[in-house]
């Protein structure tokens, strides 16, 4: 066996070695902390029974750094996210504040309880949430949200 390709085999085990070792360290050492969103939201909002079907976008909004099911009825917001507990944020707790999320029309969903949370729904859902939450639907705040939410602290 020529030297060349003994020297190239020990390069490539090398490499390898060096990327084991990197992604042990990048594992224990994340570089953004965890998203704990969801566990704080289901602590706060959580409820039993929330499931796909009462969702009416599998992929609606933005809940952290994830993205949720969207949907509501007359109780409240519904959020569902796979493999994980779903949430029901009563309507008389949320504030909208209109803004905008990826260019598209969003509003952003405050509550007095979820202020280190980013939640953002897109508008194409209002007319939707509306009918189901009736006349418990949210006001919306004069306010602006300020644009992609995710580029937050």
């Amino acid at each position: 066996m020529p030297r060349w390709m003994i020297f190239l085999a020990l390069a490539v085990l090398l490499a390898m070695v060096m990327m084991l070792k990197r992604r042990r360290t990048i594992s224990q050492f994340p570089l953004l902390p965890p998203d704990l969103s969801w566990e704080r939201m289901t602590e706060l909002y959580g409820a039993e029974g929330i499931s796909a079907k009462d969702v009416f976008e599998k992929i609606g909004g933005k809940l952290g750094r994830g993205y949720t099911g969207v949907g509501g009825d007359e109780q409240g917001l519904i959020l569902w996210h796979p493999g994980h507990p779903g949430a029901r944020i009563p309507w008389s707790e949320i504030t909208l504040v209109p803004g905008a999320y990826m260019g598209a029309p969003a509003f952003r969903v405050e509550t007095g309880k979820t202020d280190d949370i980013t939640l953002v729904i897109p508008r194409r859902f209002e007319d939707r949430l509306k009918a189901r939450a009736g006349a418990a639907w949210p006001g919306v705040s004069n306010r602006t949200a300020p644009d992609e939410p995710a580029a937050e602290g």
